[in-house]
Formats: C-alpha cells, sequence, structure tokens
C-alpha cells in the first residue's frame, strides 16, 4: 500500500529498447522501493507490400502499405523511405507484408533486348539520328550494344529514359 502515487526510475545505464529493470518507489506512509523487469519496445514506421507481386514488377504507391514493427524486428538492408522503393522493378517475387530491402529492387529496363530504338550521335550543333536494335537490355544511364539497322555495325552507347541510346 502507498498513500501517495508511485514513482519509478530507469537506470541511466539501461539499454533501452529492451529488458530492464524499473525501481518502483513509494515515499508514504513508510518509505519501500521494488526493481519491476520490464520490456521497453521502440515502434518504426516501415514500408511493406500490401498484396503478393512478381517478379519485374515495376512497384506503385498502391503496392505499398506502411505498417508499425518493433524496431528490434527492422534489419539492415530495409528501406524506409517509400520514394525510394516507387517505380523500381521487383527482382525476384514477394509475399504481401513482406519489407522492402535494397536487394530487392532495381532499376527498370528502359530498353529491351530485341527493341528498335534511336541511335542518337552529334557534336557541336550537329547530331545524327539512325535506327538500331538492341542486342541486350539496358536501365538508364547503362551501356548498351546496338546493331545499326542500316550498316549491321554494332557500336556501343548509354541508354536514356526515352528508350534512346546516345552515341559518344
Amino acid at each position: 500500500a502507498c498513500g501517495e502515487d508511485l514513482s519509478g526510475a530507469i537506470p541511466q545505464t539501461a539499454s533501452v529498447p529492451g529488458t530492464i529493470s524499473v525501481r518502483v518507489s513509494c515515499a508514504e506512509p513508510k518509505p519501500w522501493s521494488i526493481y519491476v523487469r520490464a520490456r521497453i519496445i521502440a515502434q518504426r514506421s516501415v514500408p511493406v507490400l500490401a498484396h503478393p507481386l512478381a517478379r519485374g514488377t515495376i512497384v506503385t504507391e498502391k503496392d505499398i502499405k506502411m505498417v508499425d514493427m518493433p524496431v528490434d524486428s527492422v534489419v539492415n538492408g530495409i528501406i524506409f523511405d517509400p520514394q525510394q522503393i516507387l517505380g523500381r522493378e521487383l527482382a525476384r517475387p514477394l509475399n504481401g507484408g513482406t519489407t522492402f530491402r535494397i536487394n530487392q529492387l532495381r532499376e527498370p529496363n528502359v530498353i529491351k533486348r530485341g527493341q528498335v530504338v534511336t541511335l542518337r550521335a552529334g557534336a557541336g550543333g550537329l547530331q545524327v539520328e539512325i535506327q538500331g536494335k538492341a542486342l541486350s537490355d539496358a536501365t538508364e544511364g547503362e551501356r548498351v550494344l546496338v546493331s545499326n539497322l542500316t550498316s549491321g555495325r554494332q557500336v556501343e552507347g548509354t541508354a536514356n529514359s526515352d528508350g534512346s541510346v546516345t552515341v559518344r
């Protein structure tokens, strides 16, 4: 029994979150204190997949939901910012409720193997455009080998977001 509100104190050396001993004490009518074990759990909002998705799917806002998770269950490699997930492609199939990790996502291909692309080359004010056939898939900024449809010659260039290839 205590004649006033109980007071509690967490030792300064306690590791939080986790299991700790809390001192609970009473000053009236007769002073007493006991130690009680407690577990402190910290939560963090984490983006997870709202439903199962297949490999190669581009992640959109409707595919993500935010869920509060205990910090001790959040592991390295998890992406916390949904903006780093949106517009990226799944590298493998994932189940609903799965947290997103860096190695599960990749930039989407802007060029597919066999696709007809515009090759752009130029210097100064002169620019030449011709058609070519991509010999491999490529993401934006990635080097890609293209066969010139007119000459049959293979050239290497940089994939652009619009699906064209710049040759320097």
